[in-house]
Protein backbone atom coordinates (compact mmCIF):
# COMPACT_ATOMS: atom_id res chain seq x y z
CA UNK A 1 0.00 0.00 0.00
CA UNK A 2 1.25 3.29 -1.45
CA UNK A 3 0.16 5.63 1.61
CA UNK A 4 2.71 8.47 0.57
CA UNK A 5 0.91 8.46 -3.36
CA UNK A 6 -2.19 8.66 -1.21
CA UNK A 7 -1.31 11.37 0.53
CA UNK A 8 0.12 13.76 -2.06
CA UNK A 9 -3.14 12.22 -4.23
CA UNK A 10 -5.61 13.63 -1.19
CA UNK A 11 -3.31 17.09 -1.59
CA UNK A 12 -3.15 17.76 -4.87
CA UNK A 13 -7.04 16.61 -6.06
CA UNK A 14 -7.75 19.56 -4.12
CA UNK A 15 -6.05 21.60 -6.22
CA UNK A 16 -8.67 22.00 -9.35
CA UNK A 17 -11.66 22.29 -7.29
CA UNK A 18 -10.76 24.50 -4.70
CA UNK A 19 -8.98 27.63 -6.72
CA UNK A 20 -9.85 31.00 -5.75
CA UNK A 21 -13.09 32.43 -7.45
CA UNK A 22 -12.67 35.77 -9.42
CA UNK A 23 -14.38 39.01 -7.78
CA UNK A 24 -14.67 42.43 -6.66
CA UNK A 25 -11.00 43.17 -5.26
CA UNK A 26 -12.11 44.08 -1.90
CA UNK A 27 -13.76 40.63 -1.21
CA UNK A 28 -11.03 38.24 -0.40
CA UNK A 29 -10.77 34.44 0.41
CA UNK A 30 -9.98 32.17 3.34
CA UNK A 31 -9.97 28.87 3.29
CA UNK A 32 -12.17 26.47 6.27
CA UNK A 33 -10.30 22.64 6.47
CA UNK A 34 -12.82 20.20 7.24
CA UNK A 35 -11.98 16.15 7.32
CA UNK A 36 -14.70 13.55 6.80
CA UNK A 37 -14.16 9.91 8.15
CA UNK A 38 -16.87 7.71 6.79
CA UNK A 39 -16.61 5.09 9.66
CA UNK A 40 -18.61 2.95 7.95
CA UNK A 41 -21.71 2.68 5.17
CA UNK A 42 -23.81 4.91 7.73
CA UNK A 43 -21.65 6.41 10.58
CA UNK A 44 -19.32 9.30 9.78
CA UNK A 45 -17.52 11.59 11.78
CA UNK A 46 -16.92 15.07 10.90
CA UNK A 47 -13.96 17.24 11.92
CA UNK A 48 -13.12 20.96 11.57
CA UNK A 49 -8.83 21.63 11.39
CA UNK A 50 -9.38 25.31 11.25
CA UNK A 51 -9.24 28.71 9.09
CA UNK A 52 -6.28 29.73 7.33
CA UNK A 53 -5.40 32.93 4.99
CA UNK A 54 -4.22 31.13 1.54
CA UNK A 55 -5.10 27.72 0.29
CA UNK A 56 -1.03 27.02 0.62
CA UNK A 57 -1.37 27.27 4.58
CA UNK A 58 -4.58 24.87 4.42
CA UNK A 59 -2.74 22.67 2.44
CA UNK A 60 -0.11 22.65 4.61
CA UNK A 61 -2.30 21.85 7.62
CA UNK A 62 -3.18 18.44 5.46
CA UNK A 63 -0.30 17.58 4.92
CA UNK A 64 0.83 17.98 9.25
CA UNK A 65 -2.23 16.03 9.74
CA UNK A 66 -1.88 13.15 7.37
CA UNK A 67 0.55 11.80 10.20
CA UNK A 68 -1.62 11.99 12.77
CA UNK A 69 -4.30 8.77 13.95
CA UNK A 70 -7.50 9.55 12.31
CA UNK A 71 -6.67 11.58 9.59
CA UNK A 72 -4.16 8.88 8.33
CA UNK A 73 -6.85 6.62 8.31
CA UNK A 74 -8.85 8.55 5.54
CA UNK A 75 -6.42 10.56 3.77
CA UNK A 76 -9.00 11.34 1.07
CA UNK A 77 -11.17 12.88 3.54
CA UNK A 78 -9.92 16.33 4.06
CA UNK A 79 -12.17 19.14 2.66
CA UNK A 80 -11.15 22.74 1.81
CA UNK A 81 -13.80 25.21 1.90
CA UNK A 82 -13.42 29.28 0.30
CA UNK A 83 -15.08 32.02 1.87
CA UNK A 84 -15.41 35.40 1.06
CA UNK A 85 -14.71 37.70 3.51
CA UNK A 86 -13.87 41.94 3.02
CA UNK A 87 -10.19 43.11 3.06
CA UNK A 88 -6.95 40.58 3.13
CA UNK A 89 -6.66 37.48 5.74
CA UNK A 90 -4.10 38.37 8.20
CA UNK A 91 -2.42 35.20 10.08
CA UNK A 92 -3.55 35.00 14.06
CA UNK A 93 -6.70 37.26 12.99
CA UNK A 94 -9.63 35.94 14.43
CA UNK A 95 -12.84 35.94 12.15
CA UNK A 96 -16.42 34.60 12.77
CA UNK A 97 -17.80 31.68 10.67
CA UNK A 98 -21.96 30.85 10.66
CA UNK A 99 -22.42 26.84 9.94
CA UNK A 100 -25.19 25.47 8.86
CA UNK A 101 -25.53 21.89 10.76
CA UNK A 102 -27.95 19.02 10.19
CA UNK A 103 -27.58 15.65 12.28
CA UNK A 104 -29.93 13.07 11.95
CA UNK A 105 -31.70 11.77 15.07
CA UNK A 106 -29.35 9.12 15.95
CA UNK A 107 -26.07 11.74 15.59
CA UNK A 108 -25.21 9.10 13.04
CA UNK A 109 -24.58 11.59 10.20
CA UNK A 110 -23.74 15.01 10.33
CA UNK A 111 -23.76 17.59 7.38
CA UNK A 112 -22.11 20.97 7.82
CA UNK A 113 -22.24 24.10 5.10
CA UNK A 114 -19.99 26.99 6.06
CA UNK A 115 -22.32 30.13 4.93
CA UNK A 116 -19.87 32.72 5.37
CA UNK A 117 -17.02 34.59 7.34
CA UNK A 118 -17.25 37.68 9.46
CA UNK A 119 -14.64 40.21 10.92
CA UNK A 120 -17.54 40.91 13.56
CA UNK A 121 -19.07 39.00 15.59
CA UNK A 122 -21.73 41.21 15.91
CA UNK A 123 -22.46 40.36 12.68
CA UNK A 124 -21.97 36.91 12.55
CA UNK A 125 -24.26 36.44 15.34
CA UNK A 126 -26.90 38.67 13.96
CA UNK A 127 -26.91 36.57 10.21
CA UNK A 128 -26.85 33.47 12.23
CA UNK A 129 -30.32 34.59 13.83
CA UNK A 130 -31.53 35.63 10.55
CA UNK A 131 -30.93 32.70 9.51
CA UNK A 132 -32.96 30.37 12.12
CA UNK A 133 -35.41 32.91 12.25
CA UNK A 134 -35.84 32.91 8.28
CA UNK A 135 -37.70 29.59 8.21
CA UNK A 136 -38.85 26.52 10.93
CA UNK A 137 -36.64 24.19 11.57
CA UNK A 138 -35.91 20.93 11.00
CA UNK A 139 -35.23 18.42 14.32
CA UNK A 140 -31.69 18.35 14.19
CA UNK A 141 -30.72 21.25 12.21
CA UNK A 142 -29.40 24.60 13.22
CA UNK A 143 -27.18 27.62 12.60
CA UNK A 144 -24.11 28.77 15.06
CA UNK A 145 -21.45 31.02 14.55
CA UNK A 146 -17.89 30.49 16.03
CA UNK A 147 -14.68 32.24 15.92
CA UNK A 148 -11.22 30.88 14.56
CA UNK A 149 -8.12 32.29 14.77
CA UNK A 150 -6.35 32.02 11.30
CA UNK A 151 -3.91 29.72 10.84
CA UNK A 152 -4.27 27.97 13.98
CA UNK A 153 -4.65 24.34 13.41
CA UNK A 154 -6.58 22.24 15.70
CA UNK A 155 -6.44 18.38 16.19
CA UNK A 156 -2.99 18.90 16.93
CA UNK A 157 -3.15 15.10 18.25
CA UNK A 158 -5.06 13.40 16.08
CA UNK A 159 -8.53 11.26 16.87
CA UNK A 160 -9.84 8.14 16.92
CA UNK A 161 -13.49 7.84 16.50
CA UNK A 162 -16.09 4.98 16.77
CA UNK A 163 -19.58 4.46 16.30
CA UNK A 164 -22.40 4.83 18.46
CA UNK A 165 -22.37 2.41 21.58
CA UNK A 166 -25.75 0.70 20.02
CA UNK A 167 -23.53 0.03 16.46
CA UNK A 168 -20.44 -1.85 18.35
CA UNK A 169 -20.07 -4.65 19.72
CA UNK A 170 -19.81 -5.75 23.65
CA UNK A 171 -16.12 -6.30 23.26
CA UNK A 172 -15.94 -2.37 21.42
CA UNK A 173 -17.94 -1.02 24.07
CA UNK A 174 -15.38 -2.56 26.83
CA UNK A 175 -12.36 -1.35 24.80
CA UNK A 176 -12.67 2.54 26.16
CA UNK A 177 -8.87 3.47 24.41
CA UNK A 178 -11.49 3.22 20.92
CA UNK A 179 -14.26 5.63 21.44
CA UNK A 180 -13.39 9.66 21.65
CA UNK A 181 -11.55 12.36 20.29
CA UNK A 182 -7.90 11.86 21.41
CA UNK A 183 -7.69 15.46 21.46
CA UNK A 184 -7.71 19.27 20.22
Amino acid sequence: MEVAGERANAVEGLAARDEPVEGPKIWQHLYVLDHVHELDDVYRDVKGLGAFSSLAAARSAIWAALDLPGFRDAPEGFRITPLEITGEPRTGETVHLVLHVLENEDLEDQAVDYLGAYRDEAQAERVTAEQEGARVLRAGESYWSGAYVLDERKWLEGYVSAPPDDARTDDERSDTSSSGPAGR
